[in-house]
């Protein structure tokens, strides 16, 4: 892997062998040898979803509301907070 460029979100499957000066876009799944682009995914929203439904689950916890998650009114507000965030 000398000299190559690996962008940031990116995935690279075990036993892959990237060439000299590969560069390897971001938000990439790369596999095989050599190491090639199979997709491009870009998971910036479902991420964020998680950690803000995250944070709601772990301020319940901490109140003992050990089922908030299952709350509509939980749902809607981080369905708010996503729309909010863009």
């Amino acid at each position: 892997m000398d000299g190559c460029v690996i962008g940031n979100n990116c995935i690279i499957a075990g036993h892959t062998f990237l060439k000299e000066g590969t560069v390897i876009p971001d938000n990439s799944i790369v596999a095989g040898m050599p190491g090639k682009v199979i997709k491009t995914r870009d998971c910036r929203f479902e991420n964020k979803m998680n950690a803000v439904a995250y944070h709601e689950n772990a301020m319940g916890y901490s109140e003992q509301d050990y089922r908030r998650l299952a709350n509509p009114a939980t749902l809607k507000k981080i369905e708010q907070k996503m729309q909010q965030q863009g």
